[in-house]
Order: C-alpha cells, then sequence, then structure tokens
C-alpha cells in the first residue's frame, strides 16, 4: 500500500548546509535523511543498519529512519520544500537504501534513501494542508488527511499524466483540507460583508496580532474582529469574551465550542462551505482553483 508522506530536509550532520543537501537529492534523484552509521561501517541491509546506529543513536534516535524505511514504500508520494520555499512531490520507485559510505552523501547529511522521481510543483497547486504540515520540526511524518493523500495522488496522475493511481472522488467536504489559512480568511471575510460587517482595511495586516481584521456594523453601533484557525488548532470562545467587540470564530474543522457569551459567534464550516459553493464568482482565485478541481458539477 503506497503512502503519502512529509519530509523536511534540513542537515544538522556532515556540512549542514540545507541548499547542498537538497542540491544532492535532486542531482542523485533521491530523498532521504541522516543518520549515518559509523564511518567503515559495512552496512548492506537494515538489520546491518540498525546493529550500527542503534548503538550510536539508541532507539528512539533512529525512530526517523524507521519512518521512512516503513513508510516511504514503492509508489508511496513524498512532499518537500527546498531552502527558497518551492515545493516539490517524488514518487517513490525504490526501497530504503543505505548511501551513507560515499563521502558526498556524508557531507550532505543524506544517509539513508529511497530513490525518486522528484518533480516541481506550482505554488498554486500546493494545498494548504500540505504548507501546513511543513510546520511541525518533526523530519518525516505521514500525511493522515484522506483528501490531502486523494488529491496527491491525483495531482501525480497529472503530471506523470498517467492513472497511475486509483483516486477517490473528492467532493466539497475536502475543501478546507486544501485551502490556506489566507484563502480561508478570505472566504469568511466575503460572507461577513454580505451579512452587513464593513471591514476597516487598515486593520487587515499582521501586526493585529490576534484578529485577522475589525470590522464596524452598518450603523457603527458594534465593533467586530475575526479570528481563524486552520488544521487542528482549536478555538476556544472563553478566550475571546472581552466586552465592547463583537467576535466572529472561524475553525475550518469546526474544532470551536459553542460560545456562552453573546458577543462571541461561532461561524458554521458547513454554512460557510455552502455560501463558497453558492457564491464562487465573489471567491478569489484561490479559493476558486480548489473548487474546480475538487467539485463534481453535480455537487456545485
Amino acid at each position: 500500500m503506497s503512502n503519502v508522506l512529509r519530509l523536511h530536509i534540513r542537515p544538522r550532520g556532515g556540512l549542514a548546509d540545507h541548499e547542498l543537501s537538497f542540491g544532492f537529492c535532486r542531482e542523485r534523484s533521491v530523498l532521504g535523511l541522516g543518520w549515518a552509521a559509523p564511518q567503515s561501517t559495512d552496512v548492506r541491509t537494515w538489520e546491518d543498519y540498525l546493529a550500527a546506529a542503534v548503538p550510536l543513536y539508541g532507539e528512539s534516535g533512529v525512530t526517523r529512519v524507521r519512518d521512512l524505511h516503513d513508510g516511504a514504500v514503492k509508489d508511496s508520494l513524498i512532499w518537500t520544500r527546498s531552502p527558497d520555499a518551492k515545493y516539490y512531490l517524488g514518487r517513490v520507485l525504490s526501497p530504503w537504501r543505505y548511501i551513507g559510505d560515499d563521502p558526498a552523501a556524508r557531507d550532505a547529511d543524506i544517509a539513508n534513501v529511497v530513490d525518486v522521481d522528484l518533480r516541481r510543483v506550482a505554488d498554486d497547486a500546493v494545498p494548504g494542508g500540505i504548507q501546513a504540515a511543513f510546520r511541525p520540526n518533526r523530519t518525516i511524518q505521514r500525511v493522515a488527511q484522506a483528501p490531502l493523500c486523494e488529491y496527491s495522488k491525483a495531482l501525480w496522475n497529472g503530471i506523470e499524466e498517467v492513472s497511475r493511481y486509483a483516486v477517490a472522488q473528492l467532493g466539497a467536504e475536502a475543501f478546507y483540507d486544501l485551502i490556506d489559512d489566507q484563502t480561508a480568511e478570505d472566504v469568511a471575510a466575503l460572507w461577513l460583508q454580505t451579512i452587513g460587517w464593513l471591514i476597516v482595511p487598515s486593520s487587515a495586516k499582521r501586526s493585529t496580532m490576534r484578529f485577522e481584521f475589525f470590522m464596524v456594523s452598518p450603523d457603527r453601533s458594534e465593533v467586530g474582529r475575526l479570528q481563524v484557525k486552520t488544521g487542528n488548532v482549536p478555538l476556544d470562545p472563553s478566550d475571546y469574551e472581552e466586552e465592547g467587540y463583537v467576535t466572529f470564530l472561524f475553525q475550518t474543522r469546526g474544532r470551536c465550542l459553542e460560545p456562552t457569551s453573546p458577543n462571541v459567534v461561532r461561524i458554521d464550516p458547513g454554512a460557510l462551505l455552502d455560501f463558497a459553493l453558492t457564491n464562487r464568482h465573489w471567491l478569489p482565485t484561490s479559493a476558486r482553483i480548489w473548487l474546480d478541481r475538487l467539485v463534481s458539477p453535480t455537487e456545485a
């Protein structure tokens, strides 16, 4: 069974040069990580590697290498990112192998690898959920969300122009897994304006620490503000009960409790998705691209 994974290439050993390591992977058509066995060790099998590496790093120290060995099986897909924040998707062509006896590999701190067909992915084709997966420091991890896995397979089919992977139909419910933070904010902002709130443009700056922007009601009797979270980051309404504001909370996966204060409003993800589907002509390009890719005509 193929998997979808996310891999950071951020060397700490060797020459600890990110660009060198990423360039090595592209030149050799591999993706991998460090945790090299001691020099002059003859590593031919996985058992050889464990026998040499576990005494050096400890059992927990080789966890990431196990993740590569066990997870990056043939035909798995691996997302990675270059030093200049460009995204790549690689199809795994071979099982794990060890190349740490190569001096160039040790300089790059890339000792444990899989062979890949590595392709650059256009920025507007990278789902927000994949971008968010690069926030954790963990070197390698599986992509758990089914919509992201299905999208990755569909994307590869398009890249290669071959139906290599069977892909389940992705409907509207996948929308929130694929859009990024800014697109989620834009959709919420458009909806708020349709119910009468007027956004104060100068407040829509990243310096507005806790909130995306501030708003006023048409009669200027109330001041509103919006907080948006994506992925698994929850929102607790009790943190936003400050007097003098109407605070709208939008968590794309619904991870927000029902507010008990009258000045806190939870935006329902389902209702906002219905708004997006009904009014796609109002949406920013980024949102329309994802809807057009994922929603079949019968669902639109």
